[in-house]
């Protein structure tokens, strides 16, 4: 377990990436996809009942059947896997791909379930004797996602190529298909009515589709980045996404509105997945957690986004009283943490804000924008108290020193720059092979910086040596 934070449940910490995860359809467990392997926990005690199974490739697709076994996940080579109760004994390998699997499901019945692959085939399993019983040609290109429809009549899939196309789950034959789009889709999934479907794209838009006729009814910009995961919750009140940009985000499943804003990850979101009561939401992220979101909390969450102007990060005041938010648009917004209300609007320039950071004494905060300016901030009266210029490329990380004496920035320029918080000069200049994330050592002597191969770099910020 890691720290809990506001609004959030107990976090579970892995040693890698999350790729996937998936409640039981008695709520009682949550499995987990990882770089080598499958974790499943008992979602009473958020204990683990089964340990690492071992597994030969990334598993970033995982489903339960009907009755919560076997467990389907993707496997290496094309292959799919089924896991039996006791996982990791008398588990079924099954050849029927000739690149890697992308998406796997089971159908409501549990008798039959899907694998959609890299070269944008479908095929359709009889779940009992584990043979194919139809392959599908749904797309020219990767197929990224897979859903049943809540009568398993039909199988929605969704491509690279920017097509939703519908298939009949019996015949294999094609039903229904979108418009073709320039941009390709991620994600998908049916309502529990089976009336709506709804996708995420790489430009960070929603999407809620008539699931009869595939016509478009609502489309919003939900993610600053790529859309990974989206689904609705089984009671279908609800729409959760999770994004590239950190963001897990809760939505009015009929309106399309923010209801909620899940902050606390430190890198992208690979899966979100609801429990079948509808109150939990798991998110899976490559920061090695997996978060869990209480929906029905009284007083759970703050209404801050605009779906036109999405927000982008968050960071608490030091003292837990403000949360500021950056946007899309480039304005910031700060919060009472407690109430929700707004206390403070900064209008800037129309540049990303990409990353927001306090001072440790509450009283600035620094900017980081897509156009590579650190901007610093009175957090009282919104004034612009400096600017800092150095970075070629978009800045992703800012962080202050606890002393309050520096100001730390990284960016897709391969810098890390360490600048006078009070006179805006940089002093000196780190040059890193990647970059995520950075952060000072609580007695600010030290810096560390996070790249995204999964380095972690710390330098003494006196003789700047790592």
């Amino acid at each position: 377990m890691d720290e809990t934070r506001f609004g959030e449940l107990p976090s579970l910490q892995e040693a890698g990436p999350v790729l996937s995860c998936a409640f039981s359809p008695d709520g009682r467990s949550l499995a987990m996809g990882l770089k080598n392997g499958i974790n499943i926990y008992d979602t009473t005690t958020w204990t683990k009942t089964r340990l690492r199974c071992s597994h030969k490739s990334e598993v970033r697709s995982l489903a339960y059947s009907t009755t919560g076994f076997p467990l389907l996940s993707d496997g290496p080579y094309g292959t799919v896997r089924l896991w039996n109760r006791e996982i990791g004994a008398n588990d079924r390998v099954l050849k029927g791909h000739s690149h890697q699997v992308r998406a796997v499901a089971f159908s409501p019945s549990g008798k039959q379930f899907a694998s959609a692959s890299h070269e944008g085939l479908v095929n359709l399993w009889d779940a009992q004797v584990g043979t194919i019983t139809s392959v599908i040609i749904v797309h020219s290109d990767s197929v990224t996602s897979i859903a049943y429809s809540p009568d398993g009549s039909n199988l929605a899939s969704s491509s690279k190529s920017g097509k939703i196309r519908i298939f009949d789950t019996q015949t294999g034959q094609l039903v229904l298909s979108s418009e073709g789009s320039d941009v390709g889709y991620c994600c998908l999934g049916y309502s529990p009515n089976g009336q709506s479907i709804v996708s995420g794209d790489a430009t960070g838009e929603l999407q809620l589709w008539e699931a009869t006729t595939m016509m478009p009814r609502i489309k919003w910009r939900g993610h600053s980045g790529t859309v990974t995961s989206v689904t609705f919750s089984p009671n279908g009140q609800w729409v959760v996404s999770g994004g590239d940009d950190k963001m897990v985000k809760l939505w009015d499943g009929c309106a399309a509105k923010i209801v909620s804003v899940f902050s606390g990850h430190s890198n992208g979101i690979t899966s979100v997945a609801f429990s079948p009561d509808s109150s939990l939401v798991a998110s899976g992220s490559l920061d090695r957690t997996v978060r869990l979101w209480e929906v029905n909390s009284a007083g759970f969450g703050l209404d801050v986004e605009d779906a036109f102007d999405p927000k982008t990060c968050v960071a608490y005041s030091p003292d837990g009283r403000f949360l500021i938010f950056g946007s899309d648009a480039g304005a910031i917004q700060q919060h009472d943490a407690e109430s929700g209300e707004i206390v403070l609007v900064i209008r800037r320039g129309g540049f990303r804000v990409n990353t927001v950071a306090y001072s440790s004494d509450g009283r600035q905060i620094a900017i980081g924008d897509s156009e590579g300016d650190i901007t610093l901030w009175s957090a009282h009266t919104g004034v612009l108290e400096n600017t800092l210029r150095g970075h070629t490329k978009e800045v992703k990380g800012v962080a202050y020193s606890s002393c309050g004496q520096w100001v730390a920035s990284g960016g897709d320029d391969h810098a890390v720059r360490i600048w006078s918080a009070r006179s805006g000069t940089c002093i000196h200049v780190i040059s890193v092979f990647d970059f995520q994330s950075l952060s000072f050592s609580s007695s600010g002597a030290e810096i560390a910086v996070v790249g995204r191969m999964e380095t972690v770099k710390v330098w003494d910020v006196t003789t700047w040596k790592c």
